[in-house]
């Protein structure tokens, strides 16, 4: 090991090639697909830097001093990342609609107690969360991953040095093997397997990335290389150098991360520390120029506050052009170099702190409750006065009952304009969902077992399957009360983003295995129950397609016919319950922004008829000649699609809320009769 500990300005160079990339990336430069490979560079540095400050600690003394250890880390991260959270609280309540507040309030409350990478690995799976925005402090992850490593890490330092005097053996044999055997190895097998399977999920989880942190780790442990040759560490280094240029030009976020491919900023990064350090080549001044050093330091300032603006004015404008998003990164510097003046550097390394543990920790743990409050105070600041009729209150929610034969688009929006409550509030729009979702009956995006459950009347002698993805799941509140009128029995499969198809769905990772064997189930269980009627719904339009002969469009649709044929086969008749249209922004957010102003948020019909499922679902019922649910003009009537009928909210994202669905089940109610007698 070296046992050297002195400043390395590469390194500090190395933290501004970093940081550049990641603000590349964020400020959607298009040469920089990769760009988000600055968090793995950083990973890498951050465990040889703090590894190799613990064991130079160990060395000269012979113990660690963990209360020292987690007082550094408290001055260096918690002032910096407090003012951050604490900024990005008040941006979020005085930019953002409430509909946001609750979302990103507890987004705050997990950044400030550093767990926040796991709430976003959860979200990143919840296919009910695809409309929420990235969160303001969503790159706080990282910094979340950093400090549950060194969490464990020195305590696995301490037991590695006990291990090597107990067995006589070298201790920094010792402590490689244990970083090996209990971090480095089960977490790249993990990565590995992991991004394969959820990369959504993986990318934020912290058993994906430790690897990465041992990595550096590991270099710490058994030193650096003092290579004698200057080629020798040109060659090294030109090559770690060309991995990082080039993982970041070819990489994009199609890729499964962290998997095999973050093996070249990871190698690319271990190399340049390995072979940097006291030479005079031209990589190592390059990196060491004062312009580049003053930007590793700022490194970690610049991180804090570039984001929080793109992420906040990109939800309050719909998105941010590239100019936006060069232009706010620009100017996210003022105060990021600011704070790293006036707040970072005086904290870090004042003498009352640095001399007093007790009193860092003491003011660690106050800044940690500064950012907890904060982000109650966002997520709890909702509106509780307007827009909070209940169900159960005394003057009943109408919803669709509102509508009645003849009515217009100009006196429906009357309507709209003179409402000043209703249900839900669009904070609660979210959870306006049927129950089926907390009852576990809808099946996630990595299972294929089909899960079955059951509403209306258990005891019906009609039975009633429901198939699909959420879009068909979202009408079972109303065809629970049709099928207890009717005395049916209501049976729900459905599985998230998965269509009833031969064909194999497409997700934004490539093809949706896990749906294709759901697939070859539900037609086994179809033959089991011999429904009478089958309702399907859907959201996707596309298939995975190796054959450059026909679109995607082509193949689902195909796929489609297909699956009706060999379900309608076995005896049971199939409806295609219609697509709700969809909106072209989140309902839910213009109403909360406008609440003055309602009609506003409403949207012709004529501008989103055609696209997405609705289109495939009417080629194929008109290819195959299968009937239409179509509920359209209880969402839209005269081809005007509301933000709110009869007191109630319509649409909760691109789903329609529970409460409406429900307030349209005696409408659907005939529909559903008048297409079981015409089959």
């Amino acid at each position: 090991m070296s046992s050297r500990s002195e400043f390395r300005p590469d390194i500090e160079g190395l933290r501004a090639v970093a940081i550049i990339l990641v603000l590349l990336y964020h400020a959607q430069i298009p040469w920089f697909p990769g760009g988000f490979i600055g968090v793995d560079v950083f990973f890498v540095i951050s465990g040889f830097l703090i590894t190799r400050t613990l064991l130079s600690e160990a060395q000269a003394s012979g113990a660690i001093r963990l209360r020292e250890f987690y007082a550094r880390r408290v001055r260096r991260l918690l002032p910096a990342s407090a003012l951050v959270l604490v900024a990005t609280g008040v941006g979020v309540l005085v930019a953002l609609p409430s509909s946001m507040w609750r979302t990103f309030g507890g987004d705050i409350v997990a950044a400030g107690t550093y767990i926040v990478n796991w709430r976003f690995a959860f979200r990143a799976v919840d296919y009910l969360a695809q409309d929420i925005m990235p969160s303001p402090v969503q790159h706080f992850w990282s910094l979340s991953v950093e400090e549950q490593f060194y969490l464990i890490w020195p305590a696995l330092i301490i037991g590695g040095i006990a291990l090597g005097r107990r067995t006589q053996r070298p201790v920094h044999g010792m402590i490689g093997l244990v970083l090996v055997v209990v971090v480095l190895a089960p977490s790249l097998f993990w990565s590995i397997f992991s991004s394969g399977r959820e990369p959504a999920s993986a990318f934020f989880a912290t058993t994906t990335r430790l690897w990465e942190l041992a990595a550096g780790a590991l270099i710490a442990v058994f030193g650096t290389v003092a290579f004698q040759k200057g080629a020798t560490r040109i060659v090294v280094k030109g090559t770690g150098l060309l991995l990082l240029i080039g993982a970041s030009v070819l990489v994009d976020g199609s890729v499964p991360w962290p998997g095999v491919a973050a093996f070249a900023p990871i190698v690319g990064t271990g190399l340049l520390i390995i072979g940097g350090g006291g030479s005079n080549d031209v990589i190592e001044r390059g990196l060491s120029t004062l312009p580049m050093r003053k930007v590793g330091a700022w490194s970690y300032s610049l991180y804090l506050w570039h984001w929080p603006p793109l992420a906040i004015l990109a939800a309050r404008w719909g998105g941010l052009t590239t100019w936006q998003a060069v232009l706010i990164t620009l100017a996210s510097a003022i105060p990021a170099v600011a704070a790293y003046k006036w707040v970072e550097t005086p904290l870090r390394f004042g003498r009352s702190l640095q001399v007093s543990p007790s009193l860092t920790m003491s003011v660690g743990t106050t800044l940690t409750l500064a950012s907890v409050v904060v982000g109650l105070g966002v997520a709890l600041a909702v509106p509780i006065g307007a827009a909070l009729v209940s169900a159960d209150d005394s003057a009943p929610l109408i919803g669709a009952r509102a509508i009645v034969p003849g009515s217009d688009a100009e006196t429906l929006l009357a309507q709209v304009r003179a409402t000043t409550t209703f249900f839900p509030s669009p904070a609660a729009a979210t959870s306006d969902r049927p129950t089926l979702y907390d009852e576990g009956c809808q099946q996630n995006q990595t299972d294929s077992q089909p899960v079955v459950c059951e509403s209306g009347d258990p005891e019906g002698d009609r039975l009633i399957l429901v198939v699909g993805d959420s879009k068909v799941a979202q009408w079972e509140p109303a065809l629970d009360v049709i099928g207890r009128n009717q005395e049916w029995r209501i049976l729900t499969v459905t599985k998230s983003a998965c269509e009833l198809t031969t064909a194999t769905p497409a997700t934004a990772d490539g093809p949706y295995t896990s749906c294709e064997e759901w697939n070859d189930e539900v037609f086994d269980l179809v033959g089991k129950l011999n429904p009478e009627l089958i309702l399907v719904s859907q959201g996707s339009a596309t298939a995975w397609n190796n054959d450059t002969s026909s679109s995607e469009r082509d193949v689902m649709v195909e796929g489609m016919l297909g699956a009706y044929e060999r379900v309608t086969a076995q005896g049971s008749r199939l409806g295609i319950v219609l697509d709700n249209p969809h909106p072209r922004f989140v309902v839910r957010d213009c109403v909360a922004e406008r609440p003055d102003d309602l009609a506003s948020c409403a949207f012709p019909l004529d501008e989103i008829e055609a696209t997405g499922g609705r289109s495939v679902q009417q080629e194929v019922a008109e290819l195959g000649g299968y009937p239409i649910l179509d509920m359209t003009d209880m969402i839209c009537p005269d081809g005007i699609c509301l933000p709110i009928i009869g007191g109630v909210l319509v649409y909760r994202d691109s789903h329609l809320t529970a409460t409406y669905v429900t307030s349209m089940a005696d409408v659907m109610e005939e529909r559903v009769l008048a297409l079981l007698s015409d089959a």
